[in-house]
């Protein structure tokens, strides 16, 4: 993690760069910036108390843009891969999240906006439609024997789905 100077002089850690995943659209491979999901110490504090700790140099707090359905989708991944996936629970006691907590989490700290949350929705639910699923995406990750491995897979084809789509 590199490091910076604010302007006040102090220093701390900047935010990780962004994954560089290759994706193939319309039969050419490209690359597409997709930023890391947010730390957990990002969700102890409310947004106006992080935003007054950065702004008198306390702490360095990133300023999420808002990701496309593909790249929400992609990251969603990256952060259930980090935080741990969970069933029965948007977001566990333990921390862990399902499909809808972790896109809850990165709504929250800004980096999908309510629109583009609801068609990365609708891509996980064509895509279930696709496989003769007719539930809701949350009601399909509390299936018992429901893996991780499924998980990711759904998001993924959803993700690829919504980049064949530019979206």
């Amino acid at each position: 993690m590199a490091t910076t100077t604010n302007h006040m002089g102090r220093v701390g850690a900047s935010a990780a760069g962004p994954h560089m995943v290759p994706v193939v659209i319309g039969g050419r491979r490209r690359v597409l910036a997709v930023p890391p999901p947010p730390g957990r110490g990002r969700t102890l504090l409310p947004r106006p108390v992080r935003t007054a700790l950065s702004n008198w140099g306390l702490v360095y707090d990133s300023v999420a843009q808002p990701l496309i359905p593909s790249a929400h989708l992609i990251q969603l991944k990256h952060l259930l891969q980090a935080w741990g996936w969970g069933q029965s629970f948007d977001i566990s006691p333990s921390g862990r999240l399902c499909i809808r907590g972790g896109q809850t989490v990165l709504e929250h700290h800004g980096y999908v906006t309510p629109a583009g949350r609801a068609r990365a929705v609708e891509y996980m639910q064509q895509t279930l439609a696709a496989d003769g699923v007719s539930m809701q995406f949350f009601a399909w990750n509390d299936l018992t024997g429901r893996t991780f491995a499924e998980v990711e897979h759904l998001i993924t084809r959803s993700a690829a789905a919504a980049l064949s789509n530019k979206e």
